[in-house]
């Protein structure tokens, strides 16, 4: 499997961005609890934008890389993307055959 987009890096960027916004505030109480409840809100919606642009690379990479599929895989909270041969030109026996694939780590952090 290929490296993961680290979301958590990105997360901690962030939130030491918006501590070096609140230094400039001064010591509002107010001012310091909007910012929790704002990065507590955006982390779900990095995550999601994280796996969102997993998905449109995973696209783009199955269009341009003829027989190879490219799927987005989440270990440990991350995407990645991996990449295997695409095995759906296999010849099927009958009309009833259908191919599912799902790929899950067990190790994935909520």
């Amino acid at each position: 499997m290929g490296h993961a987009m680290d979301i958590t890096n990105a997360m901690a960027q962030l939130e030491a961005a918006v501590a070096n916004q609140l230094v400039l505030s001064g010591a509002d109480a107010s001012v310091e609890a909007a910012a929790v409840t704002l990065l507590a809100a955006l982390e779900p919606a990095l995550r999601a934008a994280a796996v969102d642009l997993a998905e449109q690379g995973a696209i783009e990479l199955n269009a341009q890389l003829p027989g190879h599929r490219i799927d987005v895989v989440i270990a440990d909270g991350e995407p990645s993307l991996k990449a295997s041969l695409d095995d759906s030109d296999v010849p099927v026996d009958n009309d009833y055959e259908a191919r599912i694939r799902f790929v899950c780590q067990e190790n994935s952090r909520n």
